[in-house]
């Protein structure tokens, strides 16, 4: 039986020090073909190294026709992440503020 989706949730501090083991994480989620459901909720510290790896997760499943949803919505931490990375306006942020769980 195929799986149909693949949970990943992220918590604490997510920063370069962490950012190979969520890079093999991530990875492994979109080589899995199924949707992916990450949950960001619990992440209480973020910098560009973790948002530039949700934006390759994102261009990745997109690009193989995976589904992709952010549960939990972005807490403050990823959220200002992507300010300071300029990224405000690429789409994520907004998916990921945008009421409930969002496909």
């Amino acid at each position: 039986m195929a799986i149909t989706s693949h949970t990943i949730g992220f918590e604490g501090a997510q920063t370069i020090a962490q950012a190979e083991a969520a890079q093999v994480r991530l990875r492994a989620a979109v080589a899995s073909g199924a949707s992916l459901d990450i949950d960001l909720a619990a992440v209480t510290e973020a910098d560009l190294a973790f948002v530039q790896l949700l934006v390759a997760t994102r261009k990745s499943a997109a690009a193989s026709g995976q589904g992709l949803r952010w549960r939990g919505g972005a807490n403050e931490a990823v959220a200002d992440a992507l300010v300071r990375g300029g990224l405000a306006g690429s789409g994520l942020l907004e998916d990921l503020t945008a009421k409930g769980d969002t496909p």
